[in-house]
This record gives structure tokens, sequence and C-alpha cells, in this order.
């Protein structure tokens, strides 16, 4: 474990921010979570009940604060003051994958040129990651990692946490465990013409493989 013995985790109780709190906590950090549940659950009195099953989970406990990341008198209250005036310039961004656009070539690599976006989404991603790249190169004590995630799926091994099941579903893994569970009938996968070896979406075959 590096000297840094404190990690900020931005968006802590969401899908994401819950999981790599656990790793976190694990890996022997501290943690200091915020959220506005504008993407989570919200519990009673500001609390966050995925972070609740988080501390279940690995039995640490988990500073939160319920706070807007655009409300600045609120985060100086909790950080005293910024990053910089606090002499910290350790940063991960959560980032996406569509920060690539339509790939060049595939598999796509890390160094695979980005920019060539067509989503708010993709366009809002990359456009951090140039800020934080020139603030990088400007002043060399910053230290920053971008994570480009590929369609995330899935939960913690002991059930407690994944994704919220009250909310739209946006990838296939929660309709196979619905109907796995029975609780759905079938499985629809749409179109049937593709130029792939059984006619299905060409991201099943690359599974398969």
């Amino acid at each position: 474990m590096s000297a840094w013995s404190t990690v900020f985790v931005t968006g802590g109780a969401g899908y994401i921010g819950s999981h790599c709190i656990v790793e976190l906590l694990e890996a022997g950090y501290s943690v200091v979570a915020v959220d506005n549940f504008t993407n989570s659950v919200n519990g009673q009195g500001g609390e966050a009940p995925s972070l609740k099953r988080v501390e279940k989970i690995t039995g640490k406990t988990v500073t939160f604060y319920q706070c807007d990341l655009l409300d600045k008198p609120r985060l100086n209250k909790i950080f005293c003051e910024v990053m910089k005036e606090n002499d910290c310039y350790q940063l991960v961004f959560s980032s996406s994958c569509t920060v690539y656009g339509d790939p060049e070539h595939l598999p796509i690599t890390e160094d695979h040129p980005t920019g060539s976006v067509t989503n708010v989404y993709g366009r809002t991603k990359f456009f951090i990651e140039e800020m934080l790249k020139d603030i990088s190169h400007a002043e060399k004590s910053w230290n920053i990692i971008s994570l480009r995630y590929f369609n995330p799926v899935g939960a913690h091994p002991s059930g407690l946490i994944g994704e919220d099941p009250t909310k739209a579903f946006t990838n296939l893994m929660p309709y196979m465990a619905q109907v796995a569970m029975g609780n759905k009938p079938s499985l629809t996968i749409f179109g049937g013409d593709y130029d792939t070896v059984d006619g299905t979406g060409i991201q099943f075959n690359r599974i398969e493989e």
C-alpha cells in the first residue's frame, strides 16, 4: 500500500463506486465518499444503503457525506481546502470506453486514438480527460489516471451490492439473471440476420471467442 492511506471516492454510493470502495477497504485504505444520490438509492437521513452493505461486507467503516460536487462551499467544508492547497496530487478519473468513438481497429488498445465521439456522454468524458491531461502537463506534481470502463456488469460475490433492480436495466446481464431466476419467461435477442456465424449480434460471438 502507498503512503496515501485515505482515498476520496465521488459517486461512492453508486454501482461502480461501491464496488471500488470494497476493494479499497480490503486493500487497507480508509475511504471518504460523497454522493448526491442522482444515480443511487437515497436512504433515510442522508444515509447510503449501498455503503451500509459495503460495511457489512468488509467489516470496516466508510465516512460518507451527502453532497453535490457543484456545491463548492459544501465541498470546502468537507475538504477544508481544495486538493492542491492540501498538497494532494493523486487522482483517478472514472472515464469510459466511449472516449474512443468509432474504433479504427479491434481489439481496442489503450493507445487507440480518442476524440471521435458521437454522443454527449462520451464527449463529456473526453473533455474531462483532456482537461486533466492539460493539468498534468502544466504541473508535473499531478499523478492522474483515467479508467475507461467497457460495459461493467455483475455484482459482489456476497450479493449485497450490485446493479439497482429498481431502475431500468442498461445491459444484458440483469436480463439474463431475471430469466435464470424465473422472473422473466425468456430472453429476447434482437436481430437475426447479422453477418455472423449464428446471425445474432457480433458481441455474442466475441464472448464465445
